[in-house]
């Protein structure tokens, strides 16, 4: 086999087997806009959770916040979802955030469930598809869902709704 064939056959065998892509790969859009690489959060643990503005349940809400607030590698990034209900505009979520002072990123309201398809939310396209994630195929189907990321970018747990609020400071390391 000629050394230009191998290099072919090589590059066809690194491009067919691609790994899943990784969660630092992700830009997310904060609330106001801004763009935030998730590889800005490599060696922290990351806790995406996905939440209905118009009925939250504040005690998860600032539950997540103390783990944001904590001092702990973690970072903490909720996604208003278009999924569940009537959809909150941006200054209803802008009044939330401010009325239980919340310090973690909350994105800019975006679609979490897998049928909707190229229009569903990065970091939850990633998390509930197992060919991006390597690890879980399970779709948000009910708000205040929570996905656990390892510091090395591996989804190691999916929490549903109800979760007691002790279990997730627990996984988070708290």
């Amino acid at each position: 086999m000629s050394n230009k064939l191998l290099f072919v056959f090589f590059i066809f065998i690194v491009v067919a087997f691609k790994p899943a892509s990784g969660i630092y790969d992700i830009t997310i859009h904060t609330l106001g806009g801004s763009p935030v690489s998730l590889s800005s959060f490599a060696g922290k643990k990351i806790i995406a959770f996905e939440f209905d503005a118009n009925n939250y349940d504040q005690s998860q809400l600032l539950t997540l916040d103390t783990i944001q607030r904590s001092g702990l590698p973690v970072q903490v990034i909720g996604v208003p979802a278009k999924d569940f209900g009537s959809t909150a505009t941006i200054p209803q979520i802008r009044a939330l955030v401010q009325s239980l002072n919340l310090s973690f990123i909350i994105t800019q309201p975006g679609y979490v469930k897998k049928s909707a398809g190229t229009n569903q939310q990065k970091i939850f396209k990633w998390v509930t598809h197992v060919n991006e994630n390597s690890h879980f195929d399970n779709d948000a189907d009910n708000p205040g869902q929570i996905y656990l990321i390892s510091s090395e970018g591996v989804l190691y747990a999916m929490l549903g709704r109800g979760t007691p609020n002790a279990v997730v400071k627990e996984l988070a390391g708290q």
